[in-house]
């Protein structure tokens, strides 16, 4: 078989992965190393172009899995040289990580000229020698290592440029900043080497990537996942330079050019995906604060969310900008986000509206059932257990018949699921079950339980619990005190005779 495309033609675009795969099984497929690494080199292609079954195709190929299958059909443990030489595990954590990892997808277009460069190289050296490279070891006959290529070549441009310091004049080129990033990526999905990881995302941080940045900027705010590279006042930073470089970038490229647009219209018109990533962290760490629960800064939270709010309608940026502005007292444009964000399903908005329309907001919100009603709702089917407090109010409702029929069963069903959540049960729900269970008001009455009820509360501090177990321990203390009192009162007097006792008869 003299080359690759000869053995594709004809052969459907969708079936060209799987014609591939059939041909490194073949067996004549072992005197041609030429064809060999042409065919393995098509599914990095492929696969660098985002084509899924490459990737799948290749992890097969480079783990192993696929010589295993050969070596069982052919029996001959020579034609496993050329697979022997192939396998390249991390490799094929590469391709499996990619499948997943969007950022890691993008971050390897660049590769797609290594793996061209060295199909060119063997050509050439193949059309130099007249061969097709069976004969003799060489260069060209050496298997292509995609990690290693990557790592080695973006050392090379590192040496070529040298270390581009911050107030550095120099211009650093996309593929600079994309070699950074890709080595840094790699050495989180695949060498697991933080340290190292953070070093090339610094490196293509200071070359203004703005994936990078981002990357970097997670690192640092994420203490749980990344406790050594916590540093929330460089996250924001970083977040924050890559704000200001899109700002430069908009301002410089359309000047004074007379349009009557407002900022906040134009920022509208052309606020890409990152920016709103950036925009959106940012509003999240002010708003959220650091770890500590410091640091916050609700107006630059509501100016940055009210961005992505507005412009992608974002539905986390849609909570904050209403619960910042219900916190101003601003009802009426706070619930017109908090609803936005709702009808998204975003858990803390609807626990939001839940709140505002079951206790009221006085004097602008006045209670309202029915709109509670129906918000606790959404957050009961909230995945995967529901709203604790959604159902807690639920349970109140059907108790007392707030906006519905009474039903102490169902008001039983909701204070159970609110009680019972396994994140954040609800000690108000864990009171109110043992009020039903000791009050027995259209309910089983029964002590005992509504003790241990309260008891689970009062474990957690609730202190409506607390208090009502000093009140049914006083009131059985004093029950007991009654009984006593009582049963010694209702015992019968015994008249003793000095003369009681029986005389002796004299002998």
């Amino acid at each position: 078989m003299a080359s690759l495309q000869q053995a594709l033609d004809g052969v459907p675009a969708t079936l060209h992965c799987h014609k591939v795969i059939e041909l490194l099984q073949s067996p004549s497929i072992k005197p041609n190393t030429a064809l060999f690494n042409h065919a393995i080199q098509y599914l990095r292609i492929k696969a660098i172009k985002g084509d899924v079954e490459a990737k799948v195709k290749l992890g097969t190929i480079l783990d192993g899995q696929l010589m295993a299958i050969v070596a069982a059909s052919q029996g001959d443990q020579g034609s496993l040289e050329l697979w022997q030489d192939v396998l390249d595990k991390a490799e094929a954590d590469l391709w499996g990580k990619s499948l997943f990892d969007r950022g890691l997808a993008l971050a390897m277009t660049p590769c797609y000229g290594l793996v061209e460069s060295d199909l060119l190289l063997r050509q050439k050296a193949n059309n130099n020698t007249g061969k097709n490279d069976s004969g003799g070891l060489n260069e060209t006959s050496k298997c292509f290592r995609l990690v290693s290529a990557i790592l080695s070549h973006a050392d090379r441009n590192d040496m070529a440029t040298g270390d581009i310091s911050d107030d550095s004049n120099a211009q650093p080129t996309k593929q600079q900043k994309d070699d950074n990033k890709l080595k840094a990526d790699m050495c989180i999905g695949l060498q697991k080497d933080l340290q190292q990881a953070v070093e090339y995302f610094r490196k293509a941080s200071k070359l203004n990537h703005d994936g990078a940045n981002y990357q970097l900027a997670t690192i640092m705010e994420d203490y749980y996942n990344y406790p050594d590279f916590y540093d929330m006042e460089k996250s924001v930073a970083l977040y924050e330079k890559m704000v200001a470089g899109k700002k430069k970038k908009k301002t410089g490229s359309n000047g004074n050019s007379g349009s009557t647009a407002t900022p906040m219209n134009h920022s509208l018109a052309t606020l890409s995906a990152s920016d709103a990533k950036a925009l959106m962290k940012l509003a999240r760490v002010y708003y959220e604060g650091d770890r500590q629960g410091e640091s916050k800064n609700m107006e630059k939270a509501y100016q940055y969310a009210r961005k992505v709010a507005e412009s992608k309608g974002e539905k986390y940026c849609q909570f904050m900008v209403g619960d910042i502005l219900l916190q101003q007292n601003d009802t009426q444009q706070s619930l017109f986000w908090l609803a936005q964000s709702g009808e998204q399903g975003f858990p803390l908005a609807i626990e939001a509206l839940a709140r505002v329309y079951f206790e009221g907001v006085p004097p602008n919100v006045k209670q309202d059932y029915e709109l509670a009603y129906e918000w606790c709702l959404k957050g009961d089917d909230i995945w995967p257990s529901g709203l604790g407090y959604c159902q807690s109010c639920l349970g109140d409702m059907y108790r007392q018949g707030l906006g519905v029929p009474k039903d102490q069963m169902k008001s039983f069903e909701y204070y159970q699921k609110a009680a019972s959540q396994q994140d954040s049960p609800q000690n108000y729900a864990r009171y109110m079950l043992g009020e039903m269970f000791y009050h027995g008001d259209g309910w089983i009455q029964n002590i005992p339980v509504a003790k241990d009820y309260y008891q689970i509360a009062a474990n957690e501090k609730y202190v409506p619990a607390q208090q009502r177990l000093v009140e049914i321990e006083t009131h059985e203390h004093q029950k007991r005190e009654r009984e006593l009192a009582s049963q010694k009162s209702n015992k019968p007097w015994r008249i003793m005779s000095l003369f009681g006792g029986r005389r002796k008869v004299p002998g």
